[in-house]
């Protein structure tokens, strides 16, 4: 099938939303209604997961949506279980150059405090040796191991990096990989997340950009459409083949060693031969992950390929 190659001057004004709470693939009362065709879209994996915990779930059309957000333990129950299949951790083993370092209790809550702390001084300071200190000489010692293996390394957790919050750099050094957590509040949700909690660490890589990121979302086991992941100001770029080329060749290499039907990749692509994945996030219609310069409700309507992003008006 061919792509749609969609150049726009300027942003959309309904773009980069979530569903999470306008639509509702669940009814969460006793028994649980799930509707059937989100029910297919799903991993066989993650249906008996479901069955599993909600014994007498139901599985039938209804009308969507049903209502725009129902909170009732099931439903919070549901979220999270759904949620879960994109940590980290549950697809790394397709990245190389990734080690993941497992928090104990202890060093969780002194790096909570930490985050704390840190976002809340009205003079933000640096972070300090004596920081670094109160950690156990275990977690200093394994990330010790872990920075000397690289020539730099990007850090996150296993659900957040603090990217949106500050301006992320190579970590060398305990001190540089603390700060490079600690003063983002994505990061400090993502420690309050019910555990397991990781910290995961990626060799650094010069060749990711904001002018290069692109979003590139998953239906039913197909690359269905990309998009420019910043969405603030045009970019240049001279073959827009190039991107769903590396789109394309990316996905056929890793879609049958991960259980996903439906999901959104976070991908770089610097040119023709240099390009790669950054990320896996939860996609379709129910999604924690923002749909960049679609709608969520375009995207799960759309029946044919699209790739969109911004140029200049001279262009």
């Amino acid at each position: 099938m061919d792509w749609k190659i969609d150049k726009i001057y300027e942003k959309p004004e309904k773009c980069n939303n979530l569903r999470l709470t306008k639509y509702t693939p669940i009814i969460p009362f006793e028994p649980i209604v799930i509707h059937k065709n989100w029910w297919d879209c799903q991993t066989t994996n993650y249906q008996e997961l479901l069955f599993n915990t909600f014994p007498n779930l139901i599985v039938e059309n209804f009308m969507l949506p049903h209502v725009t957000f129902i909170e009732t333990d099931n439903y919070w129950k549901f979220l999270k279980l759904y949620k879960e299949q994109f940590r980290f951790e549950k697809y790394a083993h397709i990245f190389e150059c990734v080690d993941i370092l497992l928090l104990s209790e202890k060093d969780l809550e002194i790096l909570l405090e930490l985050c704390v702390e840190m976002q809340s001084l009205e003079i933000k300071r640096n972070v300090k040796q004596y920081d670094c200190d109160k950690f156990s000489d275990e977690f200093i010692n394994q990330i010790t191991k872990i920075l000397e293996k690289y020539d730099g390394v990007f850090v996150k957790t296993n659900i957040k990096s603090g990217k949106h919050y500050s301006k992320i750099f190579p970590s060398y050094t305990i001190i540089d990989v603390l700060t490079n957590l600690v003063f983002s509040k994505e990061v400090l949700q993502s420690l309050l997340c019910d555990g397991p909690n990781y910290l995961v660490f990626r060799e650094w890589n010069n060749n990711i950009s904001s002018t290069n990121e692109f979003r590139i979302f998953i239906k039913n086991k197909q690359v269905q459409a990309a998009s420019q992941q910043f969405m603030n100001k045009p970019i240049l770029l001279d073959d827009p083949l190039i991107v769903i080329n590396a789109a394309t060749v990316i996905w056929q290499q890793i879609k049958n060693t991960i259980d996903y039907n439906d999901c959104v990749l976070d991908i770089y692509v610097k040119d023709e031969s240099n390009y790669g994945l950054i990320e896996i996030n939860s996609g379709n219609s129910w999604s924690t992950a923002g749909s960049a310069l679609f709608d969520w409700d375009e995207l799960h309507n759309m029946s044919d390929k699209c790739f969109r992003y911004l140029i200049e008006k001279n262009d």
